[in-house]
């Protein structure tokens, strides 16, 4: 999903992306979610007109979907007239133009991945003309102008789903998160959050030579109630948070200050520390360390007595604690943890608009925003009578109560506003816009369609495609999975990382199409035998060909070696040293035998030449015949680094909101050491920018 806010604005290179939502999403406080003052509900808020000068902000679509229904504004003259009008003072009209937008994406694998919502924005005073019924919208397009409600300048937005989407957008039914089980596993993103049960033991760490060893002869303390464990990582930094219940207020509170890790672990170096901490399989430990557990199960190859050691904060102290235990549970935020204050609401049964919900009115104003709400639609004109008829009954929020004609005049406010088509007839759940916007910006999970969007059909060589029996659709679809867990996995997790990452691969490997280096020209001559399928080995010409270029550089030293270890994958991984790091990241190779630190191989077998240091790789191709392999390579070089970038991740070198040509000249060189097609990369690049930044 590819998700931004209503209101586009510029942020700034120190505003984190939260501060950017809430000051492009600033609402009005007394038309709050999910109650009105009236603790009537209120399925979402009113983004105020913020600029200080006359222009007016234009409402955009927060994601690609379709019209569902729409209504043109009805005019400055009859916004100020009943109905719209319903206050005494002649100029405090709402306008009455709606944008009702229908969302199909994805968030995940399979089918609890596919997601269906919507997107409401109302009090709309101008409707651009490309609004149609049924039309298609892409995110960021411009919808309209913000109205008046109520003589302020605001609009009204609400996010909703239907009761068949609420647990495959939240992973669950229920309102608390189930702390009996680990979370999805499918839908992955955002921070890590583990569950301690009562009985876990923790233990002291000691330093000794720049390491934590844990001293397990002896527990230091057992957890007495129910801890819940929040890791942060934001490039060097990580912190760890850990909150418990408070049973008297029904909140989580955290305990002590955050944690800052002794262990160093963060983006920057958790590739290092994998591959000092599990030498086995380097690629599985980096998977320990960046979700708390191992997720890609058809890769791994990792001794289960390792352990990952994370040093928390209990009540009176912190210490070590074995979070890859399996009575620990692990989530991510896509579980969309209770503890964090996310909890599905649907204690009030009735269809009226009062708020009887225990839940939310015993939760305070400010820690509401996370509150999914099961209620009635409120916009469908055919159930107001019976949704606003408690009205007319004395109770806690309304004294006196509304008579007859008042009742009827707010009715009548309300059926002038209520959306036109197809409306829910039965509750929906109601998220909280600015909550959810922030929560799927974490996402890095793209549909079928946004996918096609990056790299796009009219980019590839479609004829050259024909006579191998492929298609842009076909190669898209067979990688796109893959490199939806890669850039979680891999912290290519910001639209600015991303659109270097796929501006560069554009180039690499011609938008996945080639994850081979070939001795031709694909567009012109996709049958020579240098782009030939490597199933039943790889390939190898005779000596005097092009490929021969690579003999003698990148750790090649025998005869072949070129064509041998030629650009393979996404990255178009280069070279002997290349291949046999990436071999030693896989676990494929003995690293006893070859020991290796980040930066490479601590043996050099190049210079002088020395056949018995280097690792032997009988199937180079593995990197362009396993889908798999073709992508993680090149993701692993991502975080391996280069020498250019002193073997720390390419991410170090990347600014965030730059995609300037200069900017992406660096990148090309912090990949390949050279300004190989650097131009190009940066067509791509900002093209992507586009379709991905904000």
């Amino acid at each position: 999903m590819i998700i931004s806010p209503p209101i586009l604005k510029k942020r700034t290179t120190t505003e984190t992306d939260a501060a950017w939502i809430n000051r492009v999403m600033t609402s009005d406080a007394s038309r709050s979610f999910p109650v009105s003052s009236v603790d009537s509900w209120h399925g979402g808020i009113h983004i105020m007109h913020t600029d200080k000068n006359s222009k007016n902000d234009k409402v955009r679509a927060i994601a690609n979907g379709t019209i569902h229904s729409f209504r043109a504004p009805s005019g400055y003259v009859k916004r100020d007239l009943p109905p719209l009008n319903i206050n005494v003072a002649p100029l405090k009209g709402s306008d009455d133009g709606y944008v009702l937008l229908k969302h199909e994406t994805e968030i995940g694998s399979g089918l609890n991945g596919k997601v269906v919502f919507y997107s409401l924005y109302m009090h709309l005073k101008f409707l651009e003309p490309t609004i149609k019924t049924g039309g298609n919208i892409h995110r960021k397009d411009a919808l309209g102008s913000l109205g008046m409600v109520d003589g302020v300048n605001a609009f009204h937005m609400q996010i909703y789903c239907e009761d068949s989407e609420i647990e495959k957008i939240v992973g669950r039914i229920q309102p608390l998160l189930d702390t009996t089980k680990d979370g999805r596993s499918d839908v992955v993103f955002g921070d890590v959050h583990f569950y301690i049960p009562v009985g876990c033991s923790f233990y002291k760490g000691q330093k000794i030579d720049g390491r934590t060893i844990i001293n397990q002869s002896s527990t230091i303390y057992t957890s007495e109630e129910e801890l819940f464990v929040t890791v942060k990582i934001d490039g060097n930094t990580r912190t760890v948070t850990t909150r418990q219940k408070n049973y008297l207020r029904g909140n989580f509170e955290v305990i002590g200050e955050e944690v800052g890790d002794e262990n160093d672990i963060n983006e920057i170096n958790m590739y290092e520390r994998a591959l000092s901490d599990y030498p086995e399989s380097i690629s599985t430990g980096y998977e320990l360390l960046r979700f708390g557990r191992i997720l890609n199960q058809e890769n791994t190859k990792l001794n289960p007595d390792r352990h990952y050691w994370l040093n928390i904060k209990y009540p009176g102290g912190s210490g070590f604690i074995d979070v890859s235990s399996p009575e620990i549970k692990k989530y991510s935020d896509a579980d969309f943890p209770h503890w964090m204050g996310w909890t599905l609401v649907m204690d009030d049964s009735d269809m009226n608009s009062q708020c009887n919900s225990n839940t939310v009115l015993r939760t305070k104003k400010e820690e509401r925003s996370r509150l999914v709400c099961r209620f009635p639609f409120e916009w469908d004109s055919s159930t107001l009578a019976d949704r606003l008829g408690w009205l007319k009954e004395k109770n806690e929020t309304v004294d006196p109560p509304m008579n007859d004609e008042a009742c009827g005049v707010l009715i009548n406010h309300a059926a002038a506003l209520c959306i036109s088509g197809e409306v829910p007839k039965k509750r929906v759940w109601h998220f909280e816009p600015s909550a959810f916007i922030s929560a799927f910006r974490k996402c890095n999970w793209y549909s079928k369609d946004e996918f096609a969007e990056i790299y796009p059909d009219s980019l590839y060589p479609v004829k050259s495609l024909e006579k191998l029996g492929t298609t842009p659709e076909q190669i898209r679809e067979k990688y796109r999975e893959i490199i939806n867990n890669c850039l979680e996995k891999y912290f290519i997790i910001t639209p600015t990382r991303k659109s270097h990452f796929f501006g560069q691969g554009a180039i690499e490997s011609g938008m996945l199409s080639l994850m081979i280096e070939g001795s031709a020209n694909f567009a012109k001559n996709p049958s020579h035998l240098s782009f030939s399928s490597e199933d039943n080995g790889y390939y190898n010409p005779a000596t005097g060909g092009y490929l021969d270029y690579l003999n003698g550089r990148l750790g090649n030293i025998e005869n072949g070696d070129g064509p041998k270890f030629r650009g393979r994958g996404m990255k178009q991984l280069t070279g002997r040293e290349n291949y046999s790091k990436y071999w030693g990241y896989r676990g494929w190779i003995e690293l006893d035998k070859f020991p290796m630190s980040y930066k490479g191989f601590k043996h050099q077998w190049w210079n002088p030449v020395n056949l018995s240091k280097a690792p032997v790789i009988l199937e180079p191709q593995l990197l362009s015949t396993v889908p798999y392999n073709c992508i993680d390579a090149g993701c692993w070089y991502w975080i391996a680094g280069s020498r250019a970038t002193g073997f720390r991740p390419i991410n170090v070198k990347i600014k965030e909101l730059d995609v300037s040509l200069n900017h992406s000249r660096s990148i090309t060189y912090s990949i390949n050491g050279g300004y190989n097609a650097a131009d190009l990369r940066w067509i791509q690049t900002s093209r992507i920018a586009f379709i991905l930044m904000d």
